[in-house]
């Protein structure tokens, strides 16, 4: 198997797989709702491997198009309060040090451009050509004038053909959670979280919608894999900058570790 787990998809949604964070950055998410979800995004995005090699369940594989879209962040470039949400980083490989610098330097805003910022995913996932899964972190209802949230969220979906999974923060977005879950649409999933459960929630939606894997080859010998870990270390040592400095193909081959994609 060669240290990997086989991918199997169905023919029109032949590529990559693609997950796209979309996550509230409004001034009501510094109570404690920001710190905890990024950390949860940091352990997914670079998680120290068992001593069997083997990452925990709810990893994001290093074969997945990863993005991230945030909303309510203040950008005094954009005027429009109510237009306040960017994709900071778009859906790439090697890009995880740039999703960790953009979640660790964040500039809380005042307004929460919900149905804006869901309008824009069709635009966010333009160029997926694979299984697109997308996560959406929030703590409260939109506070602009725009369209609901709800029939937003119902609609891009069937734009885009992806599972979208809302979780709600500290039983905030109740209606919302309601509207979305009576529209019994099985692509579209929301949940309540809290500090407790916050970690396995995600980690259960990202276990079950993607499927690329990266795990050490289980044959690889002791010191060798010494070594490994020893890499982890340094890379995760400065914000778990795990993909700062990739392996390449002549490295992999003298620690026996590959990352799918890389040449």
């Amino acid at each position: 198997m060669d240290g990997y787990d086989s991918i199997t998809k169905k023919p029109e949604q032949a590529g990559p797989e693609t997950l796209l964070l979309v996550l509230d950055c409004s001034s009501s998410m510094t109570d404690g709702n920001y710190q905890q979800c990024k950390s949860v995004i940091e352990n997914a995005i670079c998680p120290q491997p068992t001593m069997t090699g083997a990452y925990p369940e709810g990893a994001i594989g290093d074969d997945v198009l990863l993005g991230l879209r945030e909303f309510g962040e203040h950008n005094p470039a954009i005027t429009n309060e109510c237009r306040q949400s960017e994709l900071v980083v778009r859906p790439g490989l090697a890009n995880r040090s740039q999703v960790l610098g953009k979640l660790n330097s964040v500039s809380f805003g005042y307004t929460t451009p919900l149905t804006y910022a869901i309008n824009q995913i069709p635009l966010d996932l333009a160029r997926a050509r694979g299984p697109k899964h997308v996560i959406l972190f929030t703590d409260g209802d939109g506070t602009c004038p725009d369209e609901d949230a709800c029939n937003a969220l119902q609609r891009v979906q069937q734009q885009t053909g992806a599972r979208i999974d809302i979780i709600g923060l500290r039983g905030a977005n109740a209606d919302l959670l309601k509207c979305l879950n009576d529209l019994h649409n099985p692509n579209i999933q929301a949940q309540s979280a809290n500090a407790e459960n916050l970690n396995d929630i995600f980690g259960s939606m990202v276990r079950k919608n993607l499927e690329g894997k990266v795990l050490p080859r289980q044959s690889m010998h002791r010191s060798l894999w010494n070594k490994f870990q020893a890499f982890l270390h340094l890379e995760h040592k400065h914000e778990c900058n795990c993909h700062k400095q990739p392996l390449n193909k002549i490295q992999a081959s003298r620690t026996g570790y590959y990352r799918e994609g890389q040449h």
